[in-house]
């Protein structure tokens, strides 16, 4: 029996330590060492980042992806196009633990969405497309310039949308506790649904159509006609 429990305590011993081998595995530290690499990436309209990277996306008639990271971080760091899409992941189950922001540069002749998953920041200088899509996904932040005849932003979570530009229609929804802040950006006409605490900030000169589930609130500057739907405690707010 001695025998017996001294094999069982060898046992879990060594199953222990090769479960902290394997998390050590999991988790890349940062080394310090920035280096900037350039990567091959063209024919894509959208892009879709997630992790924690700080992405700059700017009008250009060429393509280019550029990323300024660690040097040992770098490997984990993917950049691939799939159909329309350049998508900005780690590698495989690897979680990066950096020392210094990873920060990708980008130069596309046309971008018509942005997709953000977790905590990092998307910002974009100007662009013009007929159909433009937001959506964000966590703590995260896009920034955006835009001219659009339609605009869709998303949020699911705590994360926040800054738009400016102009647009004829708009159609933004929350579920959660995030912020779409659109003063900037001229609209026409907006329909505005909230499920949660999220709040909207919206200039619109026609319409708004506003549908509240919990405890948001819309914000409106400008003189739209406006309807509403509320089931809680939210509000719509004329900020004029």
């Amino acid at each position: 029996m001695k025998t017996t429990k001294i094999q069982f305590i060898t046992a879990l011993f060594v199953l222990l330590l090769g479960t902290s081998s394997c998390l050590d595995e999991m988790f890349i530290e940062g080394n310090g060492i920035s280096r900037t690499e350039t990567r091959n990436a063209e024919g894509f309209n959208q892009i879709s980042s997630s992790g924690d990277f700080t992405v700059t996306v700017m009008p250009g008639n060429f393509y280019s992806v550029e990323i300024t990271a660690e040097s040992n971080l770098l490997p984990y760091i993917s950049t691939n196009v799939d159909g329309k899409t350049l998508k900005i992941r780690t590698t495989g189950i690897h979680s990066l633990r950096q020392t210094e922001p990873i920060e990708i540069f980008i130069t596309t002749p046309v971008l018509n969405g942005l997709t953000l998953s977790g905590s990092g920041l998307i910002e974009t200088g100007s662009f013009m497309s007929s159909d433009f899509d937001l959506s964000v996904s966590g703590s995260g932040d896009i920034k955006t310039i835009i001219s659009s005849d339609k605009v869709n932003a998303n949020i699911s979570g705590s994360g926040t949308i800054y738009m400016e530009g102009d647009a004829l229609n708009t159609n933004f929804v929350i579920s959660g506790s995030g912020k779409i802040k659109s003063y900037n950006l001229l609209q026409d006409q907006c329909q505005a649904v909230i499920s949660g605490s999220g709040d909207m900030y919206v200039n619109a000169s026609q319409f708004i159509d506003a549908r509240i589930s919990g405890s948001g609130r819309v914000y409106f500057v400008n003189h739209p006609i406006v309807h509403t739907s509320i089931s809680g405690s939210g509000d719509v707010v004329d900020k004029n």
